[in-house]
C-alpha cells in the first residue's frame, strides 16, 4: 500500500463566524431541486476559487503551489516532489453534486480535460519491473481526468452557538483518466540512454504506472480538495450554506 504524506498550510478554525464569500450562493434546505441550485451555484463559484481567497485562506488554484509530496511503497519505491506548480485546474467541468441533509453526505464530480505537474523529484525503488533511481526535474501530465468525491458530515456547535458542518475527515476518492505522460529527467545519474529508455517505458506502460500509484494521486487528490472545503465550512456557519 501506498503511503501519502501531503504537506499543506494547517487549517485556520477560526473562532469567528464569517459570512458566506459574495461568490458562493447559498441555497434553500426544503428547495425539491437542492442539487440543481449546488451544481449551479458552484459553477458560478469556481472562476473565483480559483482566483483564490485571502479570507478564507484559499492559494491561488491557477496554478497551485505545494511544498512536497511524499510517496512510499512498502520500502521498495520512495519518490518525493519538492517545489511543485500543478496547473491546469482552470479546465474543471462541475459535473454533478449530490447533497442529502438527511443522511449528511455530499457526492461531488469534476472533470479536468489536462492536469500538469512540475517540480524537482528524487526517487529510489522499483515500479513495476523497473529500477528506478534519479533527481532532478519532472513533467507528469494526466489527460481527461474525472474525480469523484464523496464524504459525510456531522454539525457540531461552536462557542458562538451556531452550527458548523465538520466534513468526515477520510472521505472517499474514486478517480479515471484516459492517458498520462510522464518525464522524468537526470535519471541514473545523467546517463541519457538509460533515462530515456526508462521515461519510454514509462509512458509505454502509463495505465498500469498509474494504477501502481492510485491510491497516492488519490490521496493527493483528497487533500487538495479536503484542504479548501475545509477553509471555507470552519468558519461559515450551516445556515448560512443551507438557509
Amino acid at each position: 500500500m501506498y503511503r501519502l504524506l501531503f504537506v499543506l498550510v494547517t487549517v485556520a478554525l477560526a473562532a469567528d463566524a464569517k459570512k458566506l464569500a459574495s461568490f458562493i450562493k447559498p441555497c434553500k434546505r426544503n428547495d425539491p431541486d437542492l442539487n440543481g441550485c449546488a451544481k449551479r451555484n458552484g459553477l458560478e463559484a469556481i472562476p473565483y476559487l480559483l482566483k483564490g481567497d485571502k479570507e478564507y485562506k484559499i492559494p491561488n488554484l491557477s496554478p497551485l503551489h505545494l511544498p512536497q509530496i511524499d510517496i512510499a511503497s512498502g520500502g521498495n519505491f520512495k519518490i518525493k516532489f519538492n517545489d511543485i506548480v500543478l496547473s491546469g485546474l482552470e479546465t474543471v467541468d462541475f459535473r454533478d453534486i449530490n447533497i442529502n441533509l438527511k443522511k449528511k453526505t455530499i457526492r461531488v464530480t469534476v472533470a479536468f480535460s489536462s492536469v500538469n505537474l512540475k517540480g524537482q523529484y528524487e526517487m529510489d525503488g522499483r515500479i513495476l519491473v523497473l529500477p528506478l533511481k534519479g533527481n532532478g526535474p519532472a513533467d507528469l501530465t494526466f489527460d481527461d481526468v474525472v474525480v469523484d468525491y464523496f464524504f459525510q458530515f456531522e454539525l457540531i456547535k461552536k462557542g458562538d452557538g451556531k452550527e458548523y458542518i465538520n466534513p468526515d475527515i477520510k472521505p472517499e476518492i474514486k478517480y479515471t483518466l484516459r492517458n498520462a505522460h510522464y518525464h522524468f529527467d537526470n535519471l541514473f545519474n545523467g546517463d541519457k540512454l538509460l533515462g530515456d529508455q526508462t521515461n519510454a517505458f514509462l509512458n509505454e506502460h502509463a495505465s498500469d504506472v498509474n494504477e501502481d500509484l492510485g491510491e497516492s494521486i488519490s490521496q493527493t487528490i483528497s487533500a487538495v480538495v479536503t484542504n479548501i472545503i475545509q477553509r471555507i465550512l470552519a468558519v461559515v456557519p450551516y445556515d448560512e450554506i443551507f438557509i
